[in-house]
């Protein structure tokens, strides 16, 4: 298990069968991409209701990063 600090409150939790994604808003250093090129499945939470955190502006970047890798 790997837990990787991403920006902010932004962190990516990596497991043996899956990866957890807390709180995504911004990727200034680029870690989301290179977890995202894995073959897992990826679940997104947020753990409180703030625009940065919960939009589906946030969810249609990382359907995009996905649908890249």
């Amino acid at each position: 298990m790997t837990l990787t600090y991403i920006f902010h409150s932004d962190f990516v939790l990596e497991t043996e069968q899956s990866i957890l994604v807390f709180d995504y808003w911004l990727d200034p250093s680029g870690v989301i991409g290179g977890v995202l090129k894995k073959d897992k499945p990826v679940y997104v939470f947020s753990s409180h209701f703030h625009e940065n955190h919960f939009t589906r502006a946030i969810f249609n970047h990382l359907l995009i990063l996905i649908d890249i890798l």
